[in-house]
């Protein structure tokens, strides 16, 4: 659907229980992908300990390696990108700068995953510049 849904963090689609609801099921569609030989690559904020933990059960329980891509860029581009992505009538993202600014202030740095196991990317370069300094992180 391309429908928005432009509520404020914490009321509906962006409250704690909507927020809970859609990481589960995102962690029970993965572990049925799995389950059938599937390789799964996870779209979310996972700004929380707590959301990123289900996701390294996940793993745990079906012996699947992970990587945890965390993507930075300036605020100014995120916010303009934020802000261009919310025109596209066909993008379904509700995300804005406003549910932003809060998840950066929420965020809690995922101390609970080894240096390894993370991909550090500016999104701020071209993405062709980005995938041929990482490719040999995600193949390794």
């Amino acid at each position: 659907s391309t429908e928005h849904h432009l509520e404020d963090f914490g009321k509906g689609i962006y409250s704690a229980e909507m927020t809970e609801k859609t990481y589960d099921k995102m962690i029970k569609l993965a572990r049925d992908a799995i389950s059938r030989g599937k390789v799964c690559c996870l779209d979310a904020s996972f700004g929380l300990a707590s959301q990123r933990a289900k996701v390294l059960k996940l793993a745990k329980d079906t012996g699947v390696p992970y990587l945890l891509i965390h993507t930075k860029a300036p605020e100014k581009m995120v916010r303009q990108r934020l802000d261009k992505r919310l025109r596209k009538s066909k993008d379904p993202s509700d995300g804005r700068w406003e549910i932003y600014t809060v998840q950066r202030k929420r965020f809690e740095p995922p101390v609970e995953i080894p240096a390894d196991r993370i991909l550090e990317l500016d999104t701020s370069k071209h993405f062709e510049s980005i995938i041929e300094k990482r490719l040999g992180v995600l193949i390794s």
